[in-house]
């Protein structure tokens, strides 16, 4: 399926964030190996909010023919895509195949629950090298991104 960002329907929920996490191949963005093994992704997956994106992966031809399971759950990560979460069954051993392997997305009510949730995740993944910026939506980030923008309802921002 191909879409166009000008033929979707954004969708943003009040009091919702998202935070997303990458996690890369060791040695990215120099010289890295492939071919290692992914696990935990399932485990990543039971966490409430989650998505996680393939990306520099291998078996995304296993991944389009793998038997796939439509859950319909109200979750807000469900509610901001406006989509049913799908879920891959039948897949054996997928494999690092690129630099950027995983982006692990979360959705919350607020950045940290959002956060929180990224990272619980992302320590359910496990591939040999693995590698992930731990201060992703940290409160110094947060606090340094905020002091760029100009906010004129503090106690909302």
């Amino acid at each position: 399926v191909r879409a166009q960002l000008s033929e979707s329907d954004v969708k943003v929920l009040p009091k919702t964030s998202a935070v997303s996490v990458v996690m890369a191949s060791g040695g990215y963005p120099g010289k890295y190996e492939v071919g290692h093994e992914i696990s935990g992704l399932e485990r990543a997956r039971c966490v409430p909010g989650v998505a996680v994106f393939h990306a520099g992966t291998r078996g995304n031809e296993a991944l389009a023919d793998a038997k796939l399971q439509t859950k319909q759950t109200s979750t807000p990560l469900n509610r901001l895509v406006g989509r049913r979460r799908r879920t891959t069954t039948g897949i054996s051993r997928p494999m690092t195949a690129g630099g950027r392997v995983l982006a692990v997305t979360a959705v919350g009510h607020g950045l940290s629950e959002a956060r929180e949730r990224a990272y619980v995740a992302v320590r359910s993944i496990h591939f040999q090298g693995a590698h992930f910026r731990q201060d992703i939506a940290s409160p110094k980030q947060a606090a340094d991104a905020l002091g760029r923008v100009r906010c004129t309802a503090p106690s909302k921002c």
